[in-house]
């Protein structure tokens, strides 16, 4: 496997490390902060119950004070009436004594039949005093139910009725649960109530409330799909895009390195073949240079014994020059430290004029010279 492909595969498995740990955070805080909601939602249902039951209770136990030191009619007519107007769920109460004689009504005498009464013949218990009663076999989504309690007063008993309004106890309920489902139901499973809309994702908490013989659940939507799935797809892929980056602006970075090393050892190649070629041609240069050199001295022992013609001393110098040339050949290739050396630029000049003295002679070309010392 390519080094570029083990690291790609690397960025994946670090990128992956990463984001499910940064998923698991998210999800962590993500079921704590739905546990709250929950946790709000299940005291606020709690109280409102709770003050449901308190204040029929307390109406029962007004009711006994009432109705053990007066036999008003009309007095206890009014304070059934402000009663059931006091409170949204009420829609009605009266008062049976214990020959099944409706004696006492919110609504005024005579307005409510025992026949009324009694079309709520399917009874739930509802706390230890009370009994919640329904039209219908099923408690599940009925308009009225019938919370009655009984009163004992003086060796006589009496049935407290209050005509629950369930639409208002549901309005109420939603106002303080917009965005859950709350479902209260008995023991055996019946649906006493339900309230908010279903959704596809949710998660569920039922208990048991107090001492009642219901259980209440609260269903809320539960995306795990969208809060913690798809931000710790997109941490990913995100991690992995700068790692791929990074790797990309590295690997891009150490190819170019590695390009100008390549080139820098063909440059190091080419001059060492230059100077291997420089060296071959040198040595080569040098045989016929040497044999030269030598018939120019025979040639000036012969015809220039006393050195006067300065012809020969050119053709020696400049054979010098090549010389030196060739032998120049020897170091190209090589590093070398620079020399720097003083030059008489006057005798430079001379030389160069007696160099050309013969081509200017040919020419009918004069040169006078006047140099410094």
């Amino acid at each position: 496997m390519k080094p570029f492909n083990k690291i790609i595969i690397l960025n994946i498995v670090f990128a992956l490390i990463v984001s499910i740990l940064i998923g698991a955070l998210i999800s962590k805080n993500y079921n704590n902060r739905i546990n709250q909601r929950f946790d709000t939602t299940k005291e606020i249902i709690n109280l409102k119950i709770d003050t449901f039951i308190s204040e029929s209770n307390s109406i029962s136990e007004s009711l006994t004070t009432i109705l053990s030191n007066s036999n008003d009619e009309k007095f206890i007519n009014q304070f059934l009436k402000d009663n059931h107007t006091r409170y949204t769920w009420i829609d009605h109460i009266y008062i049976l004594n214990n020959k099944n004689q409706i004696v006492y009504d919110s609504k005024g005498p005579n307005y409510t039949s025992i026949e009324d009464f009694n079309q709520y013949k399917y009874h739930f218990p509802f706390t230890q005093k009370s009994t919640l009663s329904s039209k219908k076999r099923s408690l599940d989504r009925p308009k009225t139910l019938l919370l009655t309690n009984r009163l004992k007063i003086k060796n006589q008993d009496y049935t407290v009725a209050a005509e629950i309004n369930m639409n208002s106890f549901k309005n109420e309920i939603k106002l303080i649960a917009k965005r859950f489902q709350i479902q209260v139901q008995g023991i055996d499973g019946t649906q006493i109530y339900q309230v908010g809309k279903s959704h596809k994702h949710t998660k569920t908490i039922t208990y048991f409330y107090n001492n009642l013989p219901v259980t209440i659940s609260i269903t809320g939507q539960y995306s795990v799909i969208t809060r913690v799935i798809l931000p710790s797809i997109f941490i990913f892929l995100v991690i992995f895009l700068i790692l791929t980056i990074l790797t990309l602006i590295f690997k891009s970075r150490s190819d170019r390195l590695e390009h100008e090393k390549l080139i820098e050892q063909a440059n190091n190649e080419k001059l060492r073949l230059i100077g291997t070629l420089a060296a071959n041609t040198a040595h080569e240069i040098k045989n016929p240079l040497t044999s030269i050199n030598g018939f120019i001295e025979l040639t000036r022992m012969k015809y220039d014994q006393n050195q006067q013609d300065n012809h020969f001393n050119i053709i020696t110098e400049e054979l010098d020059r090549i010389n030196n040339i060739v032998t120049q050949f020897l170091y190209l290739g090589k590093p070398t430290n620079l020399a720097y050396t003083n030059v008489n630029i006057s005798q430079t000049i001379k030389d160069i004029e007696q160099f050309s003295k013969y081509e200017l002679e040919q020419n009918n070309i004069n040169i006078s010279l006047s140099l410094p010392e």
